[in-house]
């Protein structure tokens, strides 16, 4: 969805403290400060005018008698911050070193530096903050603030798919044990009057809107060798929370100088990934589709769940997260990212830990069509989100597990979840053999066409301009004309993921904030920029490590039938990692690099490929499947054979025996350098020869 306008900081269940202590009782040792009470004045005002905070939600505290008035104002600011919301606070004045070298936060009581007794321990704010179920981010403006941390996130996370970026963020004025400094005569401390400026004033040449993360990268860079030494601490992704908008945003002129090699700037542009919700402002091209689909999730009186279908690379995922998930009026959205190959635990899973229930009380409830409600006051989704429906096709082998999941998202009872399934359309026929799906899928099909040329403009030219980037005059011409090309001859897939991985790779070589006509090229074009990504990677390997990617790669592909046909499949981590101590590091070495390449993405320990589209664009990987198809088809069997045997206690009878043991072994072996087996497939082949040896 298209950027609003809005701020992170702007909704009803943000709450804001702002405290400022700059004057001492009278023969205090601790220096007035009287920048510091002007300072949190201007704060606290900035945060409704130019963060659109409103007014009755900032609570200003200066020169607070106590620590309590201050630890009560936080415990406002959590209790009125609802679930999902942001309690920010700020402090200005002296920072204190407490026993243990911990901060503390100076009250007008508080009278020598020495003394932490009428001071506020920062270690309670954080504590605080660590357990309110609302996000949180905390400036400090003292000395030693170094020394604070951000708070942890929730001991519960949340488990929903938002545009409001998860964790905390903390921001602090002075690295360490380093000082803080509010000049003599002058109305602010140096770190807020910079930070007032910036808000208020803008940056010429900076973002279309500030983010926290934008915020800390201009202070770093304005105070680079000066006293004040800002330090920045996060969790989660919670530097991207937008702050206000840039008042001297302007688009880029034509010609600027190149950039030094780390300028700072963050692609708009994710490659071949999904857009997050958090990144919807930078999600174009699919406004009035988006609207659509909302108003109809959103529908009161529509019943049955809503079935996304369209091509591979249409979008649908980046519609599902940045469009819907991301959009305000849907509510609480619960997203699946894949079915994988245990779909209905992974719905019961997921849904357990978004409503606090056991897993197996959810299991019996779910296995009916009832989604129980959440136990303990959290937030029930109001929206289930299952992306990649096709998997329970492609991934899951257990019919049984397949049946449970379909009829729980088949015969969910209201009141429950609006259920939204997102599907390739190549899968749509597997669906109307299955008499539920068939009629889930004619009831409540939701087409996602291939975007126009006006949408795809808007999908090139959207992120540039609110990062602040400008492309070259011809480029947008010559982008739309190849994209044309490109999708006449692509079958079920479409360019848009090669559109997606080719801007990234455009924006790397990017000439000052210009995208170039000569960096697209560069890059291979639509289609070679993928190519030529991976044939970098795999240039750049010793000849010893090349075998040991391609075996990596592999692993992340599933064939699907005798002829070849594949599909990403998500594996974890550790699973990818040899066991071996130093092969171990040589595989999370060369996953960093794939990570690094945006060919894999990692995402909570799981890695997959990032897009089908790579299975067609990268030669090398079609050729490793082709000339290793019999030895994958048999491994794909030997996994689930051995997960089963594994999961049933390891029982005799679920052994491989016989010409099917020979077949298997001689498949496996004759493929040994590209396919690495795990230990439980190991343990599977051996346990099988050891039973055909004895007889059992």
């Amino acid at each position: 969805m298209e950027h609003t306008g809005t701020s992170g900081l702007s909704g009803p269940n943000c709450r804001a403290v702002v405290v400022g202590t700059g004057h001492h009782q009278a023969g205090a040792s601790l220096s007035s400060l009287p920048s510091a009470r002007r300072s949190a004045v201007d704060i606290a005002a900035t945060l409704h005018t130019a963060c659109g905070m409103e007014q009755g939600n900032v609570e200003l505290l200066t020169d607070p008698e106590n620590p309590t008035e201050v630890l009560a104002a936080v415990e406002r600011a959590i209790a009125g911050a609802s679930d999902g919301g942001v309690v920010f606070f700020y402090f200005v004045g002296h920072g204190l070193l407490g026993p243990g070298d911990l901060l503390y936060l100076a009250t007008s009581a508080s009278s020598v530096p020495d003394s932490t007794v009428h001071a506020v321990p920062y270690a309670e704010i954080k504590n605080q903050l660590s357990e309110a179920a609302a996000r949180s981010v905390v400036i400090l403006d003292c000395c030693f603030s170094g020394l604070a941390e951000a708070a942890s996130p929730a001991q519960r996370s949340d488990p929903y798919a938002s545009a409001r970026p998860a964790g905390s963020f903390l921001l602090s004025s002075a690295s360490h044990y380093a000082v803080s400094f509010a000049p003599k005569g002058q109305t602010h401390t140096l770190f807020s009057g910079e930070l007032l400026r910036v808000l208020t004033e803008g940056e010429p040449g900076g973002p279309v809107r500030f983010t926290l993360n934008d915020l800390y990268r201009h202070l770093d860079h304005r105070f680079q060798n000066s006293a004040v030494r800002p330090h920045a601490d996060s969790a989660g992704r919670m530097g991207d929370l937008t702050l206000a908008p840039n008042p001297r945003y302007t688009p880029a002129p034509a010609f600027l100088p190149p950039p030094p090699e780390d300028d700072g700037t963050h692609c708009p542009y994710p490659g071949m990934r999904p857009f997050l919700p958090e990144e919807s402002h930078l999600f174009f091209g699919r406004r009035q589709l988006t609207q659509v689909l909302v108003d109809r999730v959103t529908d009161a009186q529509a019943v049955g769940p809503v079935v996304l279908v369209g091509p591979s690379g249409a979008g649908k995922s980046s519609l599902l997260r940045a469009g819907l998930a991301a959009a305000d009026s849907v509510g609480p959205v619960l997203l699946v990212p894949a079915p994988g190959p245990k779909p209905f635990q992974e719905l019961v899973s997921r849904w357990s830990e978004a409503v606090g229930r056991p897993f197996a009380e959810v299991a019996d409830a779910l296995g009916t069509g009832n989604f129980p409600a959440s136990a303990d006051g959290r937030r029930a989704p109001r929206v289930l989100v299952v992306d990649q429906l096709e998997e329970i096709f492609t991934q899951c082998e257990d019919a049984e597990e397949r049946d449970l999941f379909i009829r729980a998202v088949a015969t969910a009872s209201r009141p429950g979840p609006r259920v939204v399934l997102g599907l390739r359309a190549d899968y749509y026929g597997h669906c109307l053999r299955d008499s539920r799906l068939s009629r889930l899928v004619l009831a409540g099909q939701f087409t996602v066409p291939p975007l126009t040329d006006e949408e795809l403009g808007e999908a090139i030219t959207g992120p540039a301009a609110q990062a602040g980037l400008l492309l070259e005059d011809g480029l947008l011409d010559i982008l739309l004309h190849e994209l044309r090309l490109e999708q006449g001859g692509m079958g079920h897939t479409t360019a848009l993921p090669f559109l997606a991985h080719v801007l990234r790779a455009t924006w790397a070589g990017r000439w000052g904030r210009r995208l170039t006509v000569s960096g697209y090229h560069a890059t291979g074009g639509i289609r070679g920029s993928v190519a030529q990504t991976a044939h970098t990677l795999l240039d750049s390997l010793d000849p010893a490590e090349r075998p040991a990617l391609r075996a990596l790669v592999l692993r992340l592909v599933r064939v699907v039938d005798s002829e070849g046909k594949a599909v990403r499949r998500r594996v974890r981590t550790g699973d990818l990692i040899a066991a071996s101590t130093d092969d171990g590091q040589r595989d999370t070495a060369l996953l960093g690099r794939l990570v690094e390449a945006r060919l894999v993405v990692v995402d909570g320990g799981w890695a997959q490929l990032c897009h089908d589209s790579l299975l067609y664009a990268w030669p090398a990987l079609r050729a490793w499947i082709d000339v290793n198809l019999e030895a994958m088809l048999a491994h794909r069997g030997l996994a689930e054979a051995a997960d089963t045997w594994d999961a049933s206690g390891r029982l005799p009878s679920g052994l491989y025996r016989g010409s099917h043991l020979a077949a298997v072994r001689s498949r496996i072996e004759d493929a040994e350098d590209v396919l690495e087996l795990r230990g439980v497939e190991a343990d599977f082949l051996a346990a099988s020869r050891s039973a055909q040896w004895r007889g059992t």
